[in-house]
């Protein structure tokens, strides 16, 4: 974290520190919950290799980076709130971790009735491929649209990225379209509802203005990402 800890846009968001007893303890919330998804995103980021022999980074290296690019490109105005800093950071984090098979709890199996998973096993038929390039185009091919329900995806009982219940219930499918957008065409990323502006979390310590705007995050994350790779 102390990379991240570092950066304007955390100094400013999660990590600020507010006068107002309520909503300081709100981002104080929001601070540990971040804290804690980034532990176990990456406790699962680092299994990556494993199943993508050719992957480039996208463990913490890679995630954390983002923060530190997007002090360079975009002006901290750009964030209004904790809550959108939260998404954002969110998306950063899950974006590319569908690159791995342990993200699947129902494994192979769960893998195998993907569309991603016939497409590659067509490929594979057409090139003279095996069964590990078969694993590792379909992981690849499906990698964005399975990121759009890792926030809120149960892998074991009681486990989920996002400790918090009412923090993933809220903003977990709205983290979640965001990261599959990185692979979206330009005109879905224009026109998609999935990406419409969301209201601030319905919780007394939150203030209603922090409204939280997906199709902005989602253009920061794709941007930040190209940036740093």
């Amino acid at each position: 974290m102390d990379l991240i800890r570092s950066t304007e846009l955390w100094k400013c968001s999660l990590g600020k520190v507010l006068s107002e007893a309520p909503t300081s303890n709100f981002v104080s919330r929001l601070r540990e919950s971040f804290t804690l998804f980034r532990d176990h995103a990456n406790q699962f980021a680092r299994q990556l290799p494993q199943d993508l022999r050719q992957l480039t980074i996208h463990d913490e290296t890679h995630t954390d980076a983002l923060w530190e690019v997007f002090d360079v490109v975009f002006p901290i105005e750009i964030i209004k709130n904790p809550l959108e800093a939260y998404v954002l950071g969110g998306a950063f984090l899950i974006h590319d971790l569908g690159h791995a098979l342990c993200m699947y709890p129902g494994g192979l199996e769960e893998l195998q009735k993907t569309e991603a998973w016939n497409r590659a096993s067509q490929l594979a038929t057409r090139s003279g491929g095996g069964d590990q390039t078969t694993l590792e185009n379909a992981i690849r091919f499906n990698h964005a649209a399975h990121a759009q329900s890792l926030a809120i995806k149960e892998f074991k009982q009681g486990l989920y990225l996002i400790d918090d219940a009412e923090i993933r219930n809220y903003l977990g499918r709205t983290i979640g379209k965001v990261a599959f957008s990185h692979w979206w065409g330009h005109r879905e990323l224009n026109e998609s509802a999935e990406l419409d502006m969301v209201g601030a979390l319905p919780l007394p310590d939150c203030p209603n203005s922090w409204t939280i705007d997906p199709r902005k995050i989602a253009y920061i994350l794709r941007v930040c990402d190209a940036c740093q790779i």
